[in-house]
């Protein structure tokens, strides 16, 4: 019983192989006819041209356009935001924030005002202030009458012009010199330009100052 099978699997192999062989040369052969047979057909003549009147289309072709609905569908969807007059406003100046205090106020209780506590407190609370403005007006006082005190005397040495000169005794009054008048630096005394040799001071304030430079540089 085993070799009858085996001889009859080993027929049907044959006959497979067979039938399927010669299908595929079939389908080789249909093949190659058909491309020896568009080999050997004729090309095609152009079709010749045509004389046609054409008048000149003024209307725009909307292809050319390009169409809105076309570059929606292609381009992604882009999140625009809404600009409103307030939006702007603030993005412009925005609104200020108040800081936070530092220090807190202290709570008031709940207080009759006809009370003699209450009476008494704003009494002293008004002392305090009274005081405080008393020593801001004295100061100020004092500044005022300190400050012209040394204005009020340069505008009686201003006033005097009849001085005299430091180095050479002359008058003002009475001078021939036409060189004009210095102030000493120093001292505040008045000298004419060509009695002094050091500038702008005379030659006493100007001496003694030499005198105390010469002691400092010995002593150091």
């Amino acid at each position: 019983m085993d070799l009858k099978l085996v001889e009859f699997i080993l027929l049907i192999q044959t006959q497979f192989r067979t039938t399927f062989f010669s299908i595929a040369d079939a389908v080789d052969f249909g093949r190659i006819s058909e491309c020896t047979e568009s080999d050997n057909e004729e090309p095609l003549a152009p079709p010749s041209p045509r004389h046609t009147s054409v008048t000149p289309n003024f209307m725009p072709i909307e292809e050319s356009q390009p169409s809105v609905s076309g570059t929606n569908k292609n381009s992604a969807p882009s999140e625009t935001k809404e600009f409103t007059p307030t939006k702007l406003l603030h993005e412009v100046s925005p609104i200020p924030v108040a800081p936070i205090p530092l220090f807190k106020c202290r709570k008031q209780g709940a207080s009759v005002l006809t009370s003699p506590l209450n009476i008494d407190n704003l009494k002293r609370s008004l002392k305090k202030q009274v005081g405080k403005r008393s020593k801001v007006k004295k100061a100020r006082e004092k500044w005022s009458s300190s400050d012209e005190e040394p204005l009020s005397k340069q505008g009686r040495n201003d006033d005097n012009s009849d001085c005299e000169c430091v180095e050479c005794f002359e008058l003002y009054s009475k001078t021939t010199k036409t060189v004009g008048w210095l102030q000493c630096l120093e001292c505040k005394e008045w000298l004419h330009e060509t009695c002094t040799m050091y500038g702008e001071k005379c030659n006493r304030c100007s001496r003694t100052a030499m005198m105390k430079m010469k002691r400092t540089a010995t002593i150091s």
